[in-house]
């Protein structure tokens, strides 16, 4: 789109509970190198002081 000269838009997620894991994502995620991320970050991050 932005190749034919159309100007997008932010995207603003928008969620009222904590976002859940679908292994739908994993291809995705996996592609941009970022899976183990995303799966550390899925299971909780831990407390930090």
């Amino acid at each position: 789109m932005a190749d034919e000269g159309m100007d997008l838009e932010p995207l603003r997620p928008r969620t009222h509970s904590p976002l859940r894991w679908d292994e739908r994502y994993a291809p995705f995620i996996q592609r941009a190198g970022l899976l183990p991320l995303a799966h550390v970050v899925s299971d909780g991050l831990p407390t930090m002081d």
